[in-house]
């Protein structure tokens, strides 16, 4: 019976890998419509607690928003633990919140129906379906604008949600993938680039930039992998460091370098035009080049998947030597 709760603790990160493979494959085909996902009741909370305490002048706006995220991780987490405590099959329970934590299925539909409606010359529903992916201004968007909004709405989207959940779960477990993936939502419902979130959210907006660098610098490096390294040279580092995230902006120059097409440029929020620098090449990116970041964006799904598997088969080696 030692020996038995001995082998169960050494298989304690393997039991965490072979929850994850489990539930990454689980995602590929089922996903939760937003009216039924937890997520969806988390981003109600936040845009209502902002809206009683985001009234006062810039300072304390700071301050309002620091507390609002504070008072919202101590819930999300001390409901986590609440269920994890009493809960019989923990790591079924983890699997679960691990389950509502992921998301890419959606996301690479929704750029699927958006190059079937740029196909079919409907622009306007392309604008619409746009917004699931980014929150700048799409109503006046051309058919280009529409293409590189998609882009980088779906690669930074994707990293956020999918990438970044993974790359937590492995290194910190169910609680830091909780704080995690409660951060980077607080960032998208308190994006700074609005303007009645410009102080409020930009505490929240820092500490996600922060927490997700190393995965974008681990998705760079994957990229470069999958496109060559010559797509990973010291000008896209220059170009990274003069964007407003440095982890974003290298995310996109990689991509638009393996793409030859630029990407980035100005962006219009809340009606203000806002300047950006532009990455990459000249040309600027067309239909076929979304086609391509779709297919760009299920390799690298198939590379974190492989990267689970071989790491899950490598622990369970270790713990049984």
């Amino acid at each position: 019976m030692s020996a038995l709760s001995q082998q169960l603790i050494l298989s304690d990160f393997s039991l965490r890998l072979l929850t994850l493979l489990i539930v990454l494959i689980i995602e590929r085909y089922v996903s939760l419509p937003a009216s039924y996902h937890p997520a969806t009741l988390f981003r109600y909370l936040a845009m209502q607690l902002a809206k009683k305490v985001n009234q006062r002048t810039a300072p304390q706006q700071i301050g309002a928003g620091a507390l609002a995220m504070t008072l919202l991780l101590t819930l999300s987490l001390g409901a986590c633990a609440t269920l994890l405590y009493f809960a019989s099959s923990a790591w079924f329970f983890e699997g679960v919140i691990l389950f509502f934590a992921l998301s890419s299925r959606q996301l690479i539909s929704q750029c699927g129906l958006i190059i079937t409606s740029l196909t079919r010359q409907h622009k306007v529903l392309a604008r619409e379906q746009l917004a699931l992916l980014c929150v700048r201004d799409h109503q006046t968007l051309s058919t280009m604008g529409i293409v590189k909004a998609c882009i980088e709405g779906l690669l930074q989207r994707l990293a956020q949600t999918y990438f970044n959940v993974i790359f937590a779960y492995i290194l910190l477990g169910i609680y830091g993938l909780v704080m995690s993936v409660c951060i980077s939502s607080l960032a998208q419902c308190w994006n700074p680039k609005k303007i009645k979130y410009r102080h409020f959210g930009k505490l929240t907006s820092s500490l996600s930039a922060l927490i997700n660098l190393p995965n974008h610098l681990l998705l760079c490096l994957n990229i470069a992998l999958l496109y060559g390294f010559k797509h990973l040279n010291k000008q896209t580092f220059t170009d990274a460091k003069q964007w407003h995230r440095f982890g974003n902006g290298l995310l996109l120059s990689t991509t638009a370098n393996a793409l030859q097409r630029q990407l980035g440029g100005a962006v219009i929020y809340d009606q203000i035009k806002i300047k950006r620098p532009s990455l990459g090449y000249s040309q600027t990116p067309n239909l076929d080049d979304l086609v391509h970041v779709k297919r760009m964006c299920l390799q690298l799904r198939h590379s974190y998947l492989a990267f689970v598997v071989i790491t899950l088969l490598s622990s369970l080696i270790i713990s049984n030597i």
